[in-house]
C-alpha cells in the first residue's frame, strides 16, 4: 500500500511517478498470482494508468508504466480484464504515439499489449 499512497501524495511529481512505476515493476516481477492480484485490488493498476494520464508527455513514466503493466497482467487473467476495462490499451497506444522516437517505450508498450491480449 505504501507505493500507492506515495503515488497519491505526489501525484503531479513526474519523478516520483516514474520511480514508483519502476518499483511496481520490480516488486511484481516473479511474484505469485496472489500477490499480483492483491496489488491490483489495492489500486496498483488504477494508479499506474493515472500516472500515464497525468504525465503522458514524460517518457520515463510511460516506459516504466508499461513495464509495470507487463508484470501486473502477465499470467493473471482477472488483472488483464480489469486493466482493459479501465482503458489500459488506449493509454499504451497513446504512449507509443507521444514518444515515437523512444525505442524503450515502443518495446515495452508492444510487450504490454501482447501480454494483455
Amino acid at each position: 500500500t505504501t507505493l500507492i499512497e506515495y503515488m497519491d501524495q505526489f501525484r503531479f511529481d513526474e519523478q516520483v511517478q516514474w520511480r514508483t512505476c519502476q518499483a511496481f515493476e520490480d516488486f511484481l516481477r516473479g511474484n505469485d498470482n496472489v500477490t499480483i492480484g492483491e496489488a491490483m485490488q489495492l489500486g496498483a493498476g488504477d494508479r499506474i494508468l493515472r500516472a500515464m494520464d497525468d504525465h503522458h508527455n514524460v517518457e520515463k513514466v510511460q516506459d516504466y508504466a508499461c513495464r509495470a503493466i507487463i508484470n501486473l497482467s502477465s499470467g493473471h487473467e482477472r488483472n488483464k480484464d480489469a486493466l482493459m476495462e479501465i482503458g489500459c490499451a488506449e493509454k499504451i497506444l497513446r504512449a507509443i504515439d507521444n514518444h515515437p522516437n523512444s525505442d524503450s517505450v515502443a518495446h515495452y508498450a508492444l510487450w504490454a499489449l501482447a501480454t494483455l491480449a
